[in-house]
């Protein structure tokens, strides 16, 4: 929220998990400004997860307030026949020229060390 106030993004998309369920999914346009009684942050959206936390105020309220678009995303989990071991992402993607190899002696078909 305060890159919001600030005014260095006004657009925000929020891929959360299946489990993650804060705010409903879709798009959520509110205020961010600061509250003229406490000059705290708020935001002007009467959705449970800001009222819950007393983030909500009116506009009225709000000192210089900034347009926020939320995009809410569920991402589903990946099926276990589609996730891709360490090695078949290494051979899928590091494919590399014997001229560049890493040191004399390596190979270049072992992903480097930081891989395991």
């Amino acid at each position: 929220m305060p890159m919001v106030y600030a005014g260095h993004v006004s657009c925000v998309a929020w891929l959360h998990p299946y489990w993650a369920q804060q705010i409903a999914e879709g798009e959520h346009r509110m205020a961010v400004g600061r509250d003229s009684s406490t000059t705290t942050i708020r935001v002007t959206s009467t959705d449970d997860y800001f009222l819950s936390d007393g983030l909500y105020v009116s506009e009225r309220q709000l000192e210089n307030p900034k347009a926020l678009r939320l995009n809410v995303v569920k991402v589903n989990p990946v099926q276990q026949t589609e996730v891709q071991s360490a090695e078949d992402i290494d051979r899928g993607c590091a494919k590399r020229g014997r001229t560049e190899c890493r040191a004399e002696g390596s190979s270049c078909s072992e992903p480097p060390p930081h891989m395991y």
